[in-house]
């Protein structure tokens, strides 16, 4: 991928342009309902359409295309929107009475900015026979478990 900044490379190795389908996926993840249904427009077989996080959204020729069509200040903009978001309050005859803070939207978009970030972690706690009574004891002390 080539342009006034030259080729993009990462860990060392040259990133090819995105492909047409990729290309197409893109186009259609805002006017589609599921990732799964954009890609099958895009031309996607029913099993990468099915896990378009792995087959497509991972690829570095997508990730790149991605960061030039959205940039992260208008990411961030719209984040922020989202972070003041709040609901109107009607009364019975559909007159507005008052805004409030619409939480659940907010936390919505406080959970999306942490993702974007890499805020949380990656793995998973193993549960094995070797923590489980250890686990199952600090849950019913109430403490809280650091694992």
């Amino acid at each position: 991928m080539e342009d006034s900044k030259g080729p993009k490379y990462i860990d060392g190795k040259r990133v090819k342009p995105p492909t047409r389908k990729q290309i197409l996926y893109a186009k259609h993840l805002p006017t589609s309902l599921t990732k799964r249904e954009a890609a099958l427009k895009a031309g996607y077989s029913e099993s990468a359409a099915s896990q378009p996080h792995i087959a497509i959204e991972s690829r570095p020729s997508f990730k790149i295309m991605m960061d030039r069509v959205i940039s992260s200040e208008k990411l961030i903009e719209k984040l922020m929107d989202g972070l003041d978001a709040s609901k109107a309050i009607y009364d019975k005859e559909g007159n507005k009475v008052v805004s409030e803070p619409d939480y659940m939207i907010r936390h919505k978009y406080l959970d999306t900015a942490h993702k974007l970030r890499g805020d949380y972690a990656a793995s998973k706690t193993e549960i094995t026979t070797s923590n489980h009574s250890s686990l199952l004891d600090s849950l019913e002390s109430g403490e809280i478990i650091d694992i």
